[in-house]
């Protein structure tokens, strides 16, 4: 496994990407809109432009609040690299070894992560 890529040429942890796109966007824009709203202020810019503009900082902040993508970003990665683990240690067992014990473990191991997403 490299570059993030599992062996079937896909990339791997999709709604992690997905999470940290959204993060990133909300503290983009919320970061754009707050500043520029100083600036449309100090430039003595039209009031009905800063108050739009000063609405987008308020829509970022409240976006940011609700939805908080970055600790679904973090659950994301922490489930993408337990399940990364557990199927690289039945991998790496010997195929005489890959017997009903090690997949009942491999299973066991996916199940631990959806019980604690679903906990979060």
């Amino acid at each position: 496994m490299t570059g993030g890529r599992s062996s079937g040429g896909r990339r791997a942890g999709g709604r992690g990407r997905s999470s940290r796109r959204w993060y990133r966007l909300a503290e983009l824009g919320a970061l754009a809109t707050a500043s520029s709203t100083v600036v449309a202020a100090g430039l003595s810019a039209p009031a009905w432009l800063t108050a739009l503009i000063a609405g987008g900082a308020l829509f970022f902040t409240g976006f940011r609040q609700v939805f908080g993508h970055g600790p679904r970003y973090v659950l994301a990665a922490q489930s993408h690299e337990a399940l990364r683990r557990a199927v690289n240690r039945y991998r790496l067992l010997p195929a005489t070894d890959r017997d009903e014990r090690a997949r009942q473990e491999l299973l066991a191991a996916v199940e631990r992560v959806g019980d604690e997403e679903l906990r979060q």
